[in-house]
């Protein structure tokens, strides 16, 4: 059980990397690299995928760690945020609405620190 929590931290890293490599694609590359843009383009793919397969982890992370009890936990929140920020992430692919981006990015800035809470002071809420 171990690893799968090492795997989500993983995964998570990967999610948040995202945007940084598309902030250094556009800002310092302006787009030339051949190389990084067909890693971009993978990664965008992926993105989603990576997405459900963290809410999916962390599901049953916590359901093993609690229990099988649902109780207000700093993993639940953690897990809740996630969920919310990938409905918004769909809305913004579906729609191109600025403001769905933007929430989606400060979304995701809420999760490290909520995933940092997690990490350091699982049983705040209790």
């Amino acid at each position: 059980m171990f690893w799968v929590i090492w795997l989500n931290v993983l995964l998570l890293t990967l999610l948040l990397l995202f945007p940084i490599f598309l902030e250094i694609n556009k800002k310092y590359l302006k787009g030339k690299n051949k190389n990084y843009n067909k890693m971009l383009k993978y990664a965008r793919k992926a993105h989603p995928y990576i997405g459900i397969t963290v809410i999916a982890i962390g599901a049953f992370h916590g359901y093993i760690m609690l229990g099988g009890r649902l109780i207000l936990h700093t993993g639940s929140i953690l897990l809740l945020m996630l969920v919310i920020n990938g409905g918004v992430g769909f809305y913004y692919k579906k729609r191109r609405n600025k403001a769905a981006r933007k929430a989606h990015i400060i979304i995701g800035l809420l999760i490290v620190l909520a995933f940092a809470l997690h990490y350091l002071n699982p049983w705040l809420l209790s």
